[in-house]
């Protein structure tokens, strides 16, 4: 386990984890974006909140990923994000996001937040087998 909360990091572009890293913790720092982060293949646990998170495109989630949470960011895009297969719990509460359609979700997935975003209740999603609370 590696837990990095609260140090100011704004960029992790050059940063190479350890290979059998399973669980990160990168909350309360000031990260904008994660473009050319490479995640070790072996990371199952991933905590991005209350960050500085616009964009998530390009972004290369680690295929054995089972918990994403980016709560607390500006996230406002979310077109075009690839999430891993596995992924089983995905928190995107208190951003900016205003559109799910046309994602590819996981068929893992069984929980999805997304509390605190600007999604009009005309373009909520539905998805079988997933708790999703707006």
């Amino acid at each position: 386990n590696l837990k990095i909360n609260g140090n100011q990091i704004i960029n992790l572009k050059d940063v190479r984890f350890p290979q059998n890293l399973q669980y990160l913790e990168l909350n309360n720092n000031q990260i904008k974006n994660l473009y050319g982060v490479i995640f070790n293949k072996n990371l199952k646990i991933l905590y991005l909140n209350d960050n500085q998170i616009t964009d998530l495109r390009d972004v290369r989630f680690p295929l054995n990923l089972r918990v994403l949470e980016l709560n607390n960011n500006q996230i406002t895009n979310f077109y075009d994000v690839i999430l891993p297969g596995y992924l089983e719990k995905l928190y995107l509460n208190n951003n900016q996001i205003q559109d799910l359609r046309d994602i590819d979700w996981p068929i893992d997935l069984i929980e999805l937040e997304l509390e605190g975003n600007q999604i009009p209740e005309s373009e909520q999603i539905h998805i079988p087998g997933v708790i999703i609370r707006y």
